[in-house]
């Protein structure tokens, strides 16, 4: 009985410190760094400070609808349900990103060394349209998928 939690405590602090074998090679990592820089670097350049975007996260966590994010100097402002135009209290803003935000994400994911990052940029203006991340193949509905569109300057 010992040996059997003292064998299930060492699988579990193994997976929670990231000792799971994952597939993905270093080579796919720097790739994933590579367009990260190069995509922030293209967003920088943009110098845009004040936006709003359709955002939604899917996941297995709760129901999701769209929602419209309006950022301001670099902090989001305000935010609504797309479909009722009931605004988020700021709690429920605290879910929602700006898109350097977004950027931290996508760093999180490389530096966690995740099952599975898929990320789309804008080819114009860097930002991220779509990132897909499974963080551990051994784990379901773990994944969370993050989609950003109709983006327009303020």
């Amino acid at each position: 009985m010992k040996i059997r939690f003292l064998l299930m405590a060492i699988i579990g602090i193994c997976l929670m410190m990231g000792c799971h074998d994952s597939n993905k090679s270093d080579s796919s990592r720097v790739k994933e760094q590579a367009a990260l820089d190069s995509n922030i670097s293209l967003w920088g350049s943009a110098n845009v400070s004040n936006y709003q975007y359709t955002y939604k996260a899917v996941c297995f966590c709760q129901i999701v609808e769209d929602i419209i994010v309006s950022v301001v100097d670099g902090e989001v402002s305000e935010a609504y349900y797309l479909s009722s135009g009931v605004y988020l209290s700021e709690q429920e803003r605290n879910d929602t990103y700006t898109i350097d935000e977004l950027f931290v994400v996508i760093q999180d994911a490389i530096d966690a060394k995740v099952e599975k990052l898929d990320v789309t940029y804008n080819s114009s203006s860097g930002y991220p349209e779509y990132i897909s991340i499974d963080y551990d193949k051994m784990i379901a509905d773990d994944e969370i998928t993050y989609l950003v569109k109709d983006f327009h300057q303020n």
